[in-house]
């Protein structure tokens, strides 16, 4: 039990031991203040004693559940760590706001007043969804753990997402029409290479500029998308090996002979690629292409899907190539062999052959 004494200086003493046998002896202007202090400490020790013999569920603050979230995404990219983060922050702010504490204080209508509060900051459905996604999964770990009983965001719904119209689709990626425009404009050899990276792989720019020599395997004639102590994928499944195209092969192999980095993709002056760069140097060629869409880097990505989708290539083989999360665990079984997929890839060869010389 807390005991409180009046000190010579008129304030007030407490004399209390938290549940863990840390003992306060702190010093009050009031009594009520120094009361409520020892009464805070025993709830805290009676609650303790509840947890330990299973007739409670542990009490954690929200602020070192958030903080521990984010520390877990530390490992992604920096852009899907800052992704992250920003969820999470904002939540735990919202919360706050709220008068939460702990996790266990949130409930259903928090949710609720959650998700309305998103869908007045005139964010997109999509990134809505995320948001909510994203904290749902979070708290699960938690029903898990057997920390909290229900998933408040068990029934927040996911926002209903507008099907673009076929216009707005072919706004994704580029036509074969803007490709042979794009490739027909003069340009450095060194942008030349990469924009045709991009394109013949569907790798992400971070993939892309981060890609070495050694994760080149010439035998099987792949490319391997691997994390590493100077490079962490978007996720699991972003690990994955590209079969190379035959247009592909010949210029790596044309590449490796005059290489001096580390690095198989490099700017005009062989030093490692930067996104904001090279992002200007695509919308000037694009520009001078007579390319009327938004240029941007990840385009190439959607126009490397796009266009194998046109030819006719399994949802599947294209899930697995962009290195995409499998919707099914029918998915997740099924092996796929990328040595097998030369002919698959090499039918973007197609489009790049009608380039003028």
């Amino acid at each position: 039990m807390s005991k409180i004494r009046s000190l010579k200086n008129g304030k007030y003493q407490v004399d209390v031991t938290n549940y863990e046998g840390k003992r306060f002896r702190l010093s009050f202007s009031k009594k009520t203040e120094a009361s409520a202090f020892g009464a805070k400490i025993e709830t805290e020790k009676h609650d303790f004693k509840l947890v330990r013999h299973g007739v409670l569920k542990q009490k954690l603050l929200l602020s070192q559940v958030i903080d521990n979230a984010i520390l877990e995404k530390k490992p992604l990219a920096v852009k899907s760590y800052v992704k992250y983060k920003n969820v999470y922050q904002t939540f735990c702010d919202f919360m706050v706001a709220k008068g939460v504490v702990y996790l266990n204080e949130i409930t259903a209508i928090h949710a609720e007043d959650f998700k309305k509060m998103l869908a007045t900051s005139n964010i997109s459905a999509k990134t809505i969804n995320f948001y909510i996604t994203s904290i749902r999964s979070l708290l699960n770990e938690y029903v898990l753990k057997d920390v909290l009983v229900k998933n408040p965001f068990i029934t927040v719904k996911n926002e209903r997402v507008k099907r673009k119209t076929l216009l707005e689709r072919e706004e994704d990626y580029y036509s074969n029409a803007e490709i042979i425009s794009f490739f027909s404009e003069k340009m450095d050899i060194k942008h030349r290479q990469v924009f045709l990276g991009l394109f013949l792989t569907g790798m992400r720019i971070g993939e892309l500029s981060n890609l070495t020599w050694k994760r080149v395997d010439w035998t099987k004639k792949i490319i391997q998308v691997r994390s590493d102590a100077a490079f962490t994928t978007k996720t699991a499944t972003s690990e994955r090996d590209i079969p190379m195209s035959n247009i592909l092969t010949k210029q790596l192999t044309s590449m490796k002979k005059l290489s001096t980095s580390e690095y198989v993709f490099t700017n005009p002056v062989n030093k490692k690629l930067t996104e904001r760069r090279l992002l200007s140097v695509c919308k000037h060629i694009a520009e001078k292409a007579g390319i009327k869409k938004v240029a941007t880097l990840h385009k190439w990505r959607h126009s490397f899907n796009s266009h194998l989708a046109q030819m006719g290539v399994d949802y599947s083989l294209r899930q697995y190539l962009m290195g995409h999360k499998p919707l099914s665990m029918t998915d997740h079984y099924t092996k796929i062999d990328p040595t097998q997929l030369h002919e698959v890839v090499s039918k973007l060869d197609k489009i790049i052959n009608k380039v003028p010389v």
